[in-house]
């Protein structure tokens, strides 16, 4: 039987933890970042893994393997792998580089050839698993030699309320070390043009759907452009690249993520496209399309239009953007697509909170914690156990160093890399600003270390230091609605073929779910004369049948992470 957890776990995963709650151990100081005299004085050196005082010659040394894509041309024996050496006096470290475009075929032919790496990041789970590819173990070898790792997916599953562990779980066995994916911060946040929010006499930021409304009907015909002419809208949509995600706030707004998303409704899996819901949220937009509140061209849009339409002053509400582009300086500091199109018209652009529904549901959506990629580990590490220790312990050690880590990933501090003094980012200083400048370093392969990146670490040492984390938090993580990502397939046991079969239903689903979504809107069909129809197109194309594979999933997810759960006790 399900703990209460795990039924948490499985019946809710919150937007609003997919989002900036991840940032909120950052602070606010600019200083984070650095490494403090209690973690580090500059003149300590870290210690060796063996006590020999590294005369072991290359020959003494374990290999081990690390294949995974690069970003740009990587020579052996890079400066980052004789750093590494330094420390790890007792280590060969050697990169199997592959090109990121061709990496699943690339490393599959390889692999097919007998030539398998110490540990990869996997193409595909359970073709590993299942074809004898990657190791299985018992989960103390983490706990025992990845303890700093362990821990800190034991604290990601607290603070994002999942079960990490479960996407490497199969038959009785673990098979990885799962990514934690704390930095896919929420990619659906909206903005308000605050200077016509001023220009219309609006003074507080809208929060319910009633005061969006208000707001919505100034900006169409109060002028806030101040040309003269009613040539302003609200908001509009990128129908034409991003259809299966518009609007979703407001779909939020009545209780449901439609398109490509998932709720949990009365301990079952349900398409939201088919829900009431879903459907109170087409009547709100119908009438604001009809209103002219909604730009017309909508279905037209795409990315490079809408931007396009916010330099003309055409467009007074950005939905679905980003947090970091809509605020100054964006995620690196430098730049912000959003806030710099609107700034560069001399207007202002500030995030804005989800709005609330009739009931005070409101949200906004994101990936999800739990990707299902993670490094795995040969197979013959089953029979070289000791390898298989040390391996872990190596890997610990510099995921948990944020010295090691940082050598790892970028090279040394004041010679490849230096800190932004505003936003504390890590910049590569002047010889390694290009990939092919960066071929000797070997941060192109190395670099990608970052896939395991703990939270604490990533946070503290490599994000952006110099926001306003408690704000961006209070704006975009709020939120009441509860989804399940749409796949249903987070975990190692499903097959390709049985992804296959049930991708081919999705993709034939999701066209006919975007073209009743542009009927509805724009009153080609009538939300309500018409949606049995919608419905029973909706079950002829494999909905139904969908769903039921999806529940089903469902249900051994809920017992795999049980015993998971139980096993971590």
């Amino acid at each position: 039987m399900l703990t209460k957890k795990a039924s948490r776990v499985l019946c809710t995963i919150l937007v609003c933890l997919l989002i900036m709650s991840l940032f909120s151990a950052c602070g606010t100081s600019g200083t984070g970042n650095k490494t403090t005299d209690s973690e580090k004085t500059s003149e300590q050196k870290v210690e060796s893994n063996s006590a020999d005082g590294g005369n072991l010659s290359q020959s003494e040394r374990t290999k081990i393997i690390f294949a995974w894509w690069v970003t740009g041309p990587v020579d052996d024996n890079s400066i980052i792998e004789q750093e590494l050496e330094k420390i790890f006096t007792d280590i060969d470290f050697v990169a199997w580089p592959f090109e990121r475009a061709s990496y699943a075929d690339q490393f599959n032919t390889r692999v097919a050839g007998g030539d398998i790496p110490d540990l990869f990041l996997s193409t595909n789970n359970y073709a590993m698993i299942t074809q004898g590819v990657a190791a299985g173990f018992d989960i103390d070898m983490i706990k025992n030699y990845a303890p700093n790792y362990y821990k800190a997916v034991l604290a990601y599953n607290e603070e994002f309320n999942c079960q990490t562990f479960a996407v490497s779980y199969f038959d009785g066995k673990f098979y990885g070390m799962p990514l934690m994916e704390f930095t896919q911060v929420n990619p659906f946040s909206d903005g308000w043009r605050k200077d016509w929010l001023d220009k219309v006499g609006i003074t507080k930021i809208p929060e319910t759907l009633e005061e969006f409304e208000v707001a919505f009907k100034k900006f169409r015909n109060e002028d806030p452009d101040g040309n003269g002419v009613k040539d302003t809208y609200a908001f509009t949509g990128r129908g034409k690249d991003f259809t299966g995600y518009m609007w979703q706030s407001f779909f939020l707004a009545h209780g449901a993520a439609p398109m490509n998303w998932k709720v949990v409704k009365d301990g079952k899996l349900v398409d939201a496209s088919t829900m009431d819901e879903y459907r109170d949220t087409l009547r709100l937009l119908n009438r604001w399309y009809k209103e002219e509140l909604i730009d017309p061209e909508f279905i037209t849009t795409d990315d490079a239009v809408m931007k396009q339409k916010i330099a003309n002053n055409k467009i007074g509400y950005i939905t679905d953007a980003t947090w970091y582009r809509i605020i100054p300086g964006g995620m690196d500091g430098t730049s912000s697509e959003y806030y710099d199109v609107v700034k560069e018209i001399g207007g202002d652009l500030v995030l804005a909170p989800a709005p609330k529904g009739p009931n005070g549901n409101h949200g906004y959506t994101g990936w999800g914690p739990t990707p299902g990629n993670m490094i795995m580990f040969g197979k013959h590490m089953e029979k070289e156990q000791e390898k298989f220790k040390k391996v872990l312990s190596t890997l610990d050690r510099i995921l948990s160093d944020p010295d090691i880590f940082l050598l790892t990933a970028y090279g040394i501090e004041g010679e490849h890399w230096e800190r932004d003094e505003k936003t504390g980012l890590i910049n590569h200083t002047e010889n390694y600003k290009t990939v092919e400048q960066r071929k000797g370093l070997g941060s192109n392969f190395w670099a990608n270390i970052k896939f395991l990146q703990l939270p604490d670490i990533g946070r503290k040492y490599v994000m952006r230091q110099d926001l306003d984390w408690n704000t961006i938090n209070s704006i975009t993580s709020s939120c009441t609605v509860q989804y399940k990502v749409s796949s249903g397939i987070t975990l190692p046991a499903a097959s390709k073929e049985e992804v296959r079969k049930y991708a081919d239903i999705s993709a034939s689903l999701t066209p006919l779910k975007q073209k009743w979504f542009f009927d509805f809107v724009t009153g080609e069909k009538s939300v309500e004369n018409d949606w049995d129809e919608w419905i029973n197109e909706w079950k002829a194309a494999g909905g139904e049948e969908y769903i039921n594979y999806l529940n089903e999933k469902y249900e051994k997810e809920k017992i795999v992470i049980s015993a998971v759960e139980a096993l971590l006790k």
